[in-house]
């Protein structure tokens, strides 16, 4: 009988036990799922973050510069395309070639801030915001003259037939200007003459002087400096006063050039000749994104052989001068290149970590929402639990035995115990608590009580 009693009283409080447990088994694993969420959101935060600033970065971020560029087929037109593919691989940015009737048709866009890049000569005014990137080619005013009556001074030159090679007008506005610093007029003519008619122009009757803006990337290549006849009918002469010359003029510096440089056989000059010399230099704008002058710097001065035009054009690129007193100051990103001004890594990714911060703010808000309105299963309230020890409370008054008594106390701590554990590890809620405290404590009197009552019929 006894047996069987105790089987009956256990029936009787299982129910509120396995509904315990039960809620104890699926707060444990709402615990773990929760846990799982958050993990799962914060990773999708950073990685839509970082997916997003990378992508702004990439596709909204200015990357699209604009070449301003000489004719089809020219100089400038040719080093454009050639960067435009050379930057189109490594794509940090890319260039869209646009092409204009002349070399100052082509700075005047940019001086209108209808481009980003442009190739300008030293002596010309500098552009608004026009930084220097890279100087791309040297160029020697050469002077000629027949070695039959050659003149003794350019002041000689005065009322004598002229001519210039070329038909660049910013090499025939040099040298009008140079020419007036020795009393010959601008009405003087000059004509313009073409680089293959150079053996014939010191023929008898020609010219007393030609003038060739020599690039020197070219100086070597050109072979129309002697005849057929291979004899020099010409000889290079020195600009008097070259020197002074450079000083008193914006962009314009002092060149020598040594025997035999250009030919050394025949040698072309005979004798060191002096004379003056300007650079053509590459500009972009101020205020280019950092990344995409740093791409920038970075294709020209690791790919220069790639980018120059053989025999013809940049064939020596040379890094822009850095200093403050340049006739161009140098860009930001091509200092920072040469000088090599090193930056923390928030300096250099600023930009990338403001995005990120600010689409993480973003998309961790909308997550945060989700996961408190929607994904997140929320604790069992501890008032939850009070039903049960308020059945484990009845069932110690009936028990008819200090075995039994002390099974049901056993319960009621068990569950003490593991209500306390959720409440630390958040599968437990302090809703309800105080129906909680009302009920253990009913049940810890109940089972008092009865004990109580038992020792005293025993005795």
């Amino acid at each position: 009988m006894k047996i069987g009693k105790t089987a009956k009283e256990a029936a009787a409080i299982a129910p509120a036990l396995n509904a315990a447990e039960e809620m104890f088994a699926a707060a444990a694993s709402a615990r773990a799922r929760n846990r799982r969420q958050r993990w799962a959101f914060i990773l999708l935060t950073l990685l839509i973050a970082f997916g997003g600033a990378l992508a702004a970065r990439m596709f909204v971020a200015e990357r699209n510069l604009v070449f301003a560029a000489g004719q089809k087929g020219s100089s400038s037109d040719l080093f454009a395309h050639n960067l435009q593919e050379i930057l189109g691989r490594s794509r940090g940015a890319r260039i869209t070639v646009k092409n204009f009737d002349s070399p100052t048709a082509a700075a005047q866009q940019f001086s209108q801030r209808r481009a980003d890049l442009a190739i300008i000569r030293s002596e010309a005014k500098t552009p608004p915001r026009a930084r220097a990137v890279a100087l791309l080619e040297h160029s020697i005013l050469l002077i000629a003259v027949p070695k039959v009556g050659a003149p003794k001074s350019i002041g000689a030159l005065k009322g004598k037939k002229l001519a210039i090679i070329g038909r660049d007008a910013r090499d025939l506005a040099l040298l009008r200007s140079v020419l007036s610093r020795f009393d010959i007029p601008d009405t003087t003519p000059i004509e313009q003459r073409k680089p293959e008619e150079w053996a014939t122009l010191f023929e008898p009757g020609g010219p007393g002087a030609v003038f060739f803006m020599a690039r020197k990337s070219g100086l070597a290549a050109d072979r129309f400096w002697i005849g057929k006849s291979q004899k020099l009918n010409f000889k290079l002469i020195d600009l008097d006063g070259a020197k002074g010359i450079a000083d008193r003029m914006h962009g314009v510096e002092n060149e020598s050039i040594e025997a035999g440089e250009i030919l050394p056989s025949p040698q072309v000059p005979e004798e060191e000749t002096d004379s003056i010399a300007v650079d053509d230099i590459l500009i972009a704008r101020l205020g280019l994104p950092e990344t995409v002058g740093r791409a920038l710097v970075a294709a020209i001065f690791e790919n220069k052989e790639q980018l120059g035009i053989g025999g013809r054009y940049a064939m020596n690129i040379q890094p822009p001068n850095t200093e403050k007193d340049a006739s161009i100051l140098a860009h930001p990103a091509a200092a920072a290149y040469f000088e090599d001004q090193t930056k923390t890594l928030v300096e250099r990714y600023s930009d990338v970590l403001f995005l990120v911060l600010w689409i993480a703010s973003l998309v961790g808000s909308g997550f945060l929402w989700l996961y408190s309105q929607v994904t997140r299963v929320t604790p069992i309230e501890a008032g939850q639990l009070s039903s049960t020890f308020e059945c484990l409370a009845t069932r110690a008054r009936e028990e008819s035995d200090e075995a039994g008594v002390a099974a049901i106390e056993t319960e009621v701590y068990r569950l003490l115990t593991r209500t306390l554990t959720g409440l630390r590890d958040g599968s437990v809620s302090y809703d309800g608590f105080d129906a909680f405290q009302m009920t253990f404590d009913l049940a810890r009197e109940a089972i008092a009580e009865r004990r109580q009552e038992l020792s005293g019929s025993s005795a």
